[in-house]
């Protein structure tokens, strides 16, 4: 299955808040709000 990692920026260094595959959805630390499936990535 094709999956997204999640990466953020913190203090200088990334750190990863998971990986995602299938109907997950994709958290957003700039869009909270605005859910984005992973599936859609590779649409």
């Amino acid at each position: 299955p094709r999956t997204v990692e999640v990466l953020v920026l913190e203090l200088g260094e990334y750190r990863s808040l998971g990986i995602f595959r299938g109907e997950q959805t994709v958290p957003s630390r700039i869009v909270p709000d605005l859910p984005v499936g992973v599936e859609r990535f590779f649409a």
